[in-house]
């Protein structure tokens, strides 16, 4: 199980406003596993840092959380480390050995990730099964275009290199089927005298 957690909340007016939010927030825990007393965990502030710039004006909203989400996103196919900080905040005191897919060692996969941001950003069961139906067929779609356009480089490299070793070729036939020294059976004089000095 997790360890037990509370959290204070900082409520205050937004930034020129006199509308009163949810500004930040610290999580508390009491460590099971270690010394056995309550300690402060995080600062959601701190701890989801791609959103700063939005809680410092704002305050915790719906943006805020929105912007968190999407920093959630994979990183060039790997977890992004704002995903992995969440997992781990989540499932504090669920160490684990990751072995059996829990615990906050656990390596989470791209459907693994799918299934973290689908619980995050749904209200339902069926909104849950939609976002996940719709990150799969775009994974399917991305995936398909990434073969399509490495193939086409790779064709247009291979075009290229044809024409550049094809031009090559020419260029040297070219340059064998005239000699510079003799132009419609006349010798250029200047030519003839340095074929004579090699000779």
């Amino acid at each position: 199980g997790n360890d037990p957690s509370f959290r204070i909340v900082k409520y205050g007016r937004r930034v020129g406003s006199n509308e009163f939010r949810f500004l930040d927030y610290d999580s508390y825990r009491f460590s099971m596993s270690t010394d056995s007393k309550w300690s402060k965990f995080y600062t959601f502030s701190e701890t989801y840092s791609d959103a700063s710039e939005v809680i410092s004006k704002d305050g915790l909203t719906s943006e805020t959380f929105l912007k968190i989400v999407e920093s959630m996103e994979d990183k060039r196919g790997q977890e992004s480390p704002v995903l992995k900080a969440y997992r781990s905040l989540m499932l504090s005191g669920a160490e684990g050995s990751g072995d059996d897919g829990r615990g906050t060692n656990a390596e989470c996969d791209s459907s693994c990730r799918d299934a973290f941001i689908c619980t995050i950003t749904s209200a339902s069961r069926a909104g849950y099964d939609n976002c996940l139906l719709e990150r799969n067929i775009a994974w399917k779609e991305s995936g398909s275009n990434i073969i399509g356009l490495v193939s086409g480089l790779l064709l247009g490299a291979m075009l290229i290199a044809f024409v550049v070793v094809r031009w090559k070729k020419k260029c040297k036939r070219d340059e064998y089927k005239s000699t510079p020294s003799v132009t419609d059976g006349n010798i250029d004089p200047e030519i003839a005298a340095r074929d004579q000095e090699m000779i």
